[in-house]
């Protein structure tokens, strides 16, 4: 049922939001550009080096570096990306209030710079989902990403921290800052089904044109969430199910060579479908403006007369 809730609420933002249905074709057409030119990338190897962007112990909801844990795999922008919420986290449906975004304990936890950079895009005015939990997202929503930060940490290396709350973000464009430093807090802006952070590493400053990059998590405890172990590592990639957490710096660690991740790539065919549903969405468009805009206009322009 949250699945389809979701389906439901993403198709209705797409197609019938105004803000979705340009959000939607930027997306398509930058996948178009990012997939022709990502054939072209400087950056090979096994990632780009960062802390987990939060004090404590989360959980990676969904994200890895392979097609069956990926973020998602056919948006290459975002396959490489993580969504990370607070282990055990979600209320329970009988608990009152549960279905309030302030329920959550990630709600209001300080989101942190993965790296030193310089800030490029700090927004935090839009509203955050007050309801949460039931599968589907606002599909009134003016931003898919809600208020988010974008930092710039080397050439080519640009990181998103997306969903956070309003009015939370503190540093602003052209603000330098450094690793660990405190950026905003979790929310549950944009297109979140819970609070949670929305967090991937890009090769571009914006979001739309742009191709993922493998993020590698310098110095942290991981470990799974149905398990209690945990390992203390130097480096190493994530995915769904597990849990993280910053060494501090008496903290010990193994060290280990993660598995060599390309920069996201599209194939033929995630190019062609994503010309067609560039050509679709215009389709679209332009009934919208024929069938519903222009009569409408000519009808306010006759009763104004």
């Amino acid at each position: 049922m949250a699945i389809l809730k979701y389906i439901i609420s993403v198709f209705l933002w797409q197609f019938l939001n105004p803000f979705g249905l340009w959000q939607s074709l930027l997306q398509n057409a930058g996948q178009v550009v990012a997939i022709l030119r990502a054939k072209k990338t400087a950056h090979s190897g096994r990632g780009f080096s960062v802390a987990a962007p939060f004090h404590g112990t989360w959980q990676v909801a969904r994200g890895g570096t392979d097609r069956v844990h990926s973020h998602s795999w056919n948006l290459i922008a975002q396959r490489y990306a993580y969504d990370f919420i607070y282990p055990g986290g979600r209320p329970q449906s009988g608990d009152p209030g549960s279905g309030q975004a302030a329920a959550y304990p990630a709600y209001g936890r300080e989101i942190l710079a993965p790296a030193n950079g310089v800030v490029l895009r700090a927004v935090d005015h839009f509203k955050d989902n007050r309801r949460a939990g039931s599968g589907g997202v606002n599909f009134l929503s003016k931003s898919m990403l809600g208020n988010h930060v974008i930092i710039r940490h080397a050439p080519g290396v640009f990181s998103l921290l997306a969903h956070l709350k309003r009015g939370s973000c503190t540093v602003r464009a052209g603000s330098t800052v450094k690793k660990g430093q405190v950026i905003g807090l979790c929310g549950n802006s944009g297109h979140s089904t819970e609070p949670h952070l929305h967090f991937q590493l890009q090769d571009r400053s914006g979001f739309y044109f742009t191709a993922g990059l493998p993020i590698l998590f310098s110095r942290v405890e991981v470990g799974e969430i149905s398990k209690s172990e945990k390992t203390r590592l130097e480096s190493v990639t994530l995915k769904t199910g597990m849990t993280v957490r910053n060494l501090t710096d008496g903290e010990s660690f193994e060290k280990g060579e993660p598995a060599e991740v390309q920069p996201a790539r599209g194939s033929l065919f995630l190019l062609i479908n994503s010309v067609l549903n560039v050509l679709g969405l215009l389709v679209w468009i332009f009934f919208i403006v024929v069938l519903v805009l222009v009569p409408f206009g000519r009808s306010l322009i006759v009763w104004l007369q």
